[in-house]
């Protein structure tokens, strides 16, 4: 740690000039000491709101005091006070609402402003809060067989507000190449239960990648051959769940579409 503590306004050089994961960022383990009275420039602590928790992430380490941070993003990250936010960094707190577009809020977490907001402009989307949907209509497309099995179960449930009905189906013929090593260890049923009916099955052999750093190699495979019905499913439900990974869905906010275009 190269900190000159003689000094009480001395550059960090270990949290200066640093980019940090958006996500699950946590400084609470290391010691108060490592940041006290020290300048921190040029550092993006930015942490995306990813669940019902609160909007500002506690990360610092308890009982920082003294620190100066200069043209560092500390949007959603709570400061503690005795610490100082030089105007050049941005501290701004952001939620993703219910069109699924981040929004910048106020401190009581209401929102003001769309984070694109050039972008909704541009393409003549409004910018009035009010114009937010009151309720999360939630659409996913999965298999048909996926959806009986799972209308039920608890993981699936939890993130839907009301039984989600089908509003649209196609039929897709569908190949799958599973290693035959893979498929005689394991339970071969996670790979045959979305079929319309039980596929053709051969062996066959294709090229596979081992990963990053392994040259493609020629091996046996099992490869499945038929029809699955996709299903698209919509009901008023959740976008986050608090502890649980974000599950797939298909609602984009239009101006997001066309930012990503």
């Amino acid at each position: 740690l190269m900190l000159l503590r003689d000094n009480p306004m001395a550059i960090n050089e270990t949290y200066s000039n640093q980019a940090y994961p958006y996500h699950d960022l946590s400084f609470k383990d290391r010691p108060a000491e490592e940041f006290n009275n020290t300048e921190i420039r040029n550092s993006c602590f930015y942490q995306e709101w990813v669940d019902d928790g609160p909007t500002m992430k506690d990360i610092f380490p308890d009982g920082m005091v003294g620190v100066t941070f200069i043209r560092c993003n500390l949007d959603n990250v709570h400061v503690p006070p005795g610490n100082v936010i030089g105007p050049t960094c941005t501290h701004k707190r952001f939620r993703v609402q219910n069109d699924m577009a981040t929004w910048v809020v106020d401190e009581n977490d209401k929102p003001v402003e769309p984070k694109s907001k050039h972008l909704f402009e541009m393409n003549g989307y409004s910018t009035d809060p009010k114009d937010i949907p009151q309720d999360f209509v939630r659409r996913e497309e999965i298999p048909l067989q996926a959806f009986n099995r799972l209308r039920d179960n608890p993981e699936f449930v939890q993130w839907w507000d009301e039984v989600p009905v089908i509003v649209d189906q196609k039929v897709t013929s569908t190949e799958t190449a599973v290693p035959k090593e893979l498929w005689d260890r394991a339970d071969t049923v996670q790979w045959l239960q979305d079929y319309d009916v039980a596929p053709a099955i051969s062996i066959e052999r294709r090229r596979v990648f081992r990963g990053r750093g392994h040259p493609p190699e020629m091996i046996d495979c099992v490869v499945l051959r038929g029809a699955k019905t996709l299903v698209t499913i919509e009901g008023k439900g959740k976008f986050l769940v608090s502890g649980k990974k974000s599950r797939p869905c298909l609602n984009q906010c239009e101006p997001i579409k066309k930012l990503k275009e």
